[in-house]
C-alpha cells in the first residue's frame, strides 16, 4: 500500500501558522539570550567595582563610585530599555508582516477575485489587514478576543517608540496609552514621560500574539477548507 495514502498534505494556512510559531519562538530565545548577557555584564561590572573599592579608603570609595555610577546605570537600566524597546518593535513588525502576508495570499488567489489590499487607503498596518480579512475575505477576525485588545495598545506603544523616541506627548493617543501603562506592572513612565519596559513585558507580548494567531489561524483554516484553495 502506498505511503502517500497515509500522508495528509498540510494546508497553506497550517504551514504559515507553523512558520509563524517558529519565528515567535526564535524571538523568545533571542531575547532570553540577550537578557542573560546583559545581566552577566552587570554582575561582572559590580564584581570589578567592588574588588577595586576594597583597596580604597571610604572617601576614595565615594569618589570612585561617583565616577562609575553613570556607567552602572547604563548597564543596569538604559541599555536593557533600549534593547527591550527595539525588540518590542521587532515583535510587532512580525505581527504586522504576517497579517499583510495573509491578505496578499488571498489577493493573489485568482479564484477569489479580491481587490488589492493596498487600495484600502483609510486604514494602515494591522487595521488595514483586519478590515480586508473581515470585509473582503469574509473571515471571522478575532477582534473580540482579549489578545486583540492588548494588540491595539501595542500599536500605540510601537508608534510612540518609533516616532517619538519612546516618550509620550500631550496628544489624545498618548493619554490613552498612559492609561494602559498605569494599569500595567511591566511598563512605567519617568518624570520626562519616557516609557520604561520591564524584563518580562516582551515575553508577555509574544504570548499575546501567539494566542491571537491561534484564534486567527483556526478561523483561516476553516475558511480555506470551505474554499478548497
Amino acid at each position: 500500500m502506498s505511503i502517500s495514502k497515509f500522508f495528509i498534505k498540510p494546508s497553506m494556512m497550517e504551514m504559515i501558522h507553523e512558520l509563524t510559531k517558529s519565528e515567535l519562538n526564535n524571538l523568545k530565545e533571542y531575547v532570553n539570550t540577550l537578557e542573560a548577557l546583559l545581566e552577566k555584564e552587570v554582575e561582572d561590572f559590580k564584581e570589578y567595582i567592588n574588588a577595586q573599592a576594597e583597596k580604597m579608603t571610604k572617601k576614595e570609595q565615594e569618589e570612585f563610585f561617583d565616577i562609575y555610577y553613570d556607567q552602572y546605570q547604563q548597564l543596569k537600566k538604559v541599555f536593557p530599555n533600549i534593547m527591550r524597546s527595539s525588540f518590542f518593535v521587532t515583535i510587532y513588525t512580525l505581527l504586522e508582516y504576517k497579517l499583510i502576508f495573509i491578505c496578499n495570499y488571498y489577493y493573489l488567489c485568482k479564484k477569489l477575485n479580491l481587490p488589492d489590499p493596498s487600495t484600502l487607503k483609510k486604514e494602515k498596518g494591522i487595521f488595514r489587514a483586519r478590515k480586508y480579512l473581515k470585509k473582503h475575505v469574509k473571515v471571522s477576525f478575532p477582534d473580540g478576543h482579549p489578545s486583540w485588545r492588548k494588540i491595539r495598545f501595542y500599536n500605540l506603544l510601537r508608534n510612540f517608540i518609533v516616532h517619538n523616541f519612546g516618550r509620550l506627548n500631550d496628544s489624545k493617543k498618548a493619554k490613552k496609552l498612559e492609561t494602559f501603562i498605569e494599569k500595567s506592572s511591566k511598563l512605567s513612565l519617568d518624570c520626562s514621560r519616557e516609557i520604561w519596559i520591564d524584563k518580562s513585558f516582551c515575553f508577555d507580548v509574544i504570548t499575546t500574539i501567539e494566542n491571537f494567531f491561534e484564534e486567527l489561524f483556526k478561523n483561516l483554516r476553516d475558511k480555506e477548507n470551505k474554499l478548497q484553495i
